[in-house]
C-alpha cells in the first residue's frame, strides 16, 4: 500500500496509527504533498520525520506540522515537554525561522501562553518583521523576561511592537515607563486603557504634562485605576466638560478630590460667562460702532 501508484490509497495509509513507524518515515518521503500533509499531521509519525518536513519544500506540509507541534506543546506538563525530545524542538527551530509567514504565525499562536518552551524560540518570534508572529508572543508570552522587553524596546520604535507590549497583563513598572517615555501616541492609549499595567506615579506625570493636546489620552487618563489627588486635578484642567463629569463620578476619588473638581468646573463656567460678557460688550466697527450697545 505504501508503494501503491494510486496517491489516495497511500494518503489513506498516512492518517492511520494503527501501523508500523518505519512505514509512516517512508511516507514522510512520497512524492505527494497530500500524502506528506497527512504524515505531517499524524500524531504516531516518527520526530525524526517531523524534523525531516519541518524542511518539506511544500508551505501546506510545514503548515500542517507546525499545527500538530503547537498543538502537542501546550497540552503537555513541564516534564512531559522535557520528554518530548530534542528531533521534535529541532523540528520547531525550523518552523520558527520558516520563510512564509503563515508557518512562523502558527507556531507563535500556539506558544504565546506556553511557559515550558525554550527561551531562544520565544525570542527568535517576538523579533520577527511580521506582527502577526510577534504580537501574540509580545502580548502574552511568560517566557518574556523584563530584561527581554525592554531590549526590544531599545531596538524599535514600531507602534505595533510598542502596542502589543503595553498590552501585557501585569506589565511591570520599567516596561511600562520605557513604552511610556516612547511618547508613541497609539502605544501610550494602549498603555493607559491596561488596567494591570503598573505605571508609576512619576511616570503617570510625565504622560499627562504632554496629555492636553493628544486627545485621545483624555479618556484613558480620566479611567485610569487608582488615579492620585494630584493627577486628577491635573487632568480636571484640560479634560472635555463630558469627561470633567465622568472624573466626577468615580468613587475612588476622596471627598475632598470631588469638592476640588466641583471648583474646577465652577472655574470653568465663570471663565465662560466672562468670555462670553467680553465679547457683547466689545465695540463694533463700521457704520453702527458709536451705537448703543443696545441698539445695534
Amino acid at each position: 500500500m505504501a508503494v501503491d501508484r494510486d496517491p489516495e490509497v497511500r494518503r489513506n495509509l498516512a492518517t492511520r496509527t494503527d501501523i508500523m513507524p518505519e512505514i509512516l518515515y517512508f511516507l514522510a518521503d512520497d512524492m505527494s504533498p497530500d500524502v506528506r500533509r497527512e504524515i505531517a499531521a499524524n500524531l504516531s509519525t516518527p520526530r525524526r520525520a517531523d524534523l525531516d518536513l519541518a524542511k518539506d519544500p511544500d508551505e501546506s506540509v510545514r503548515s500542517r506540522l507546525a499545527e500538530k507541534i503547537g498543538g502537542i506543546i501546550p497540552e503537555l506538563t513541564p516534564d512531559e515537554a522535557k520528554k518530548l525530545g530534542h528531533l521534535a524542538y529541532e523540528a520547531l527551530a525550523i518552523l520558527t525561522r520558516d520563510q512564509v509567514t503563515v508557518v512562523r504565525q502558527i507556531v507563535a499562536e500556539a506558544l504565546r501562553h506556553v511557559a515550558h518552551v525554550p527561551p531562544e524560540f520565544v525570542n527568535q518570534l517576538a523579533r520577527d518583521s511580521e506582527i502577526v508572529v510577534s504580537g501574540p508572543i509580545l502580548e502574552n508570552s511568560p517566557v518574556l523576561s523584563d530584561g527581554d522587553l525592554l531590549e526590544i524596546l531599545s531596538e524599535t520604535q514600531d507602534t505595533k511592537t510598542l502596542s502589543a507590549i503595553a498590552k501585557r497583563a501585569l506589565l511591570g513598572n520599567r516596561v511600562a515607563d520605557a513604552v511610556a517615555r516612547t511618547g508613541n501616541v497609539e502605544a501610550v492609549g494602549v498603555l493607559l486603557t491596561n488596567p494591570f499595567a503598573q505605571i508609576r506615579e512619576d511616570t503617570l506625570d510625565w504622560i499627562i504634562e504632554h496629555a492636553p493636546p493628544i486627545e485621545s489620552w483624555h479618556a484613558p487618563l480620566v479611567h485610569r485605576p487608582k488615579l492620585p489627588r494630584n493627577a486628577a486635578m491635573r487632568i480636571a484642567r484640560f479634560v472635555a466638560d463630558n469627561l470633567l463629569r465622568t472624573l466626577m463620578e468615580r468613587e475612588d476619588l476622596s471627598a475632598k478630590t470631588i469638592a476640588a473638581l466641583r471648583k474646577e468646573v465652577d472655574k470653568r463656567l465663570r471663565d465662560r460667562r466672562s468670555a462670553r460678557k467680553t465679547a457683547t460688550s466689545k465695540p463694533a466697527k463700521g457704520a453702527d460702532a458709536d451705537l448703543p450697545v443696545w441698539k445695534r
